[in-house]
């Protein structure tokens, strides 16, 4: 199977300042990109479709997941996240935010190199 790229996993506790040190490694390194994770919930706030995540219905959601097209996917609360495969650039470095479920997921996927 061929290598999709390789991916940086942050994962640490919500509020722990995961997202701000990805900012800072996306300004500071241009050979990276962020993977964007795509979610089940509304938007809060100031988040945009596809910049901050791709927000989808529970069944575009469930429908990635059953046709595998999904790297990754976990429910939190009553809502699923997840990242899709066609986020990641091959060219690229990866960034992504991940729970410690969706790392379980990654850290066996043999199409990664993972840090």
């Amino acid at each position: 199977m061929n290598q999709q790229g390789k991916l940086i996993i942050f994962s640490a506790p919500s509020g722990s300042g995961k997202t701000t040190i990805v900012k800072r490694l996306l300004q500071t390194f241009p050979q990276f990109e962020f993977s964007i994770s795509a979610t089940s919930r509304q938007p809060r706030g100031q988040e945009r479709d596809g910049v901050d995540y791709f927000f989808l219905s529970d069944e575009e959601f469930a429908k990635k997941v059953l046709d595998g097209s999904m790297l990754e996917a976990t429910s939190f609360r009553e809502w699923f996240y997840g990242t899709a495969l066609d986020q990641l650039d091959p060219d690229k470095i990866n960034i992504g935010v991940f729970n410690i479920t969706g790392v379980e997921c990654i850290l066996d996927d043999p199409r990664l190199d993972v840090v």
